[in-house]
């Protein structure tokens, strides 16, 4: 899941320098706004699926955590 994450990141941040270099060196292209919305879509794609997974790992985490926490008050109990 962290391989993901990190994955849908970089694919952020490419996308995000390809727009930037849209910007830059195609200014006078007329599908200019057509490309910039592809990349766009793409950025906000990618963010939003690592948002997603970065939920589920802190999910795992904190009932990984929330376990431990329980059988540590059993056995305290006992």
């Amino acid at each position: 899941m962290k391989i993901l994450s990190e994955l849908f990141k970089i694919i952020a941040i490419i996308t995000y320098i390809t727009m930037i270099i849209t910007v830059i060196v195609v200014p006078s292209d007329d599908n200019v706004y057509e490309y910039m919305f592809y990349e766009l879509a793409i950025f906000l794609f990618s963010s939003y699926s690592k948002c997603l997974v970065d939920t589920k790992i802190l999910e795992r985490i904190i009932k990984e955590e929330m376990w431990r926490l329980e059988d540590r008050s059993n056995r305290s109990n006992k």
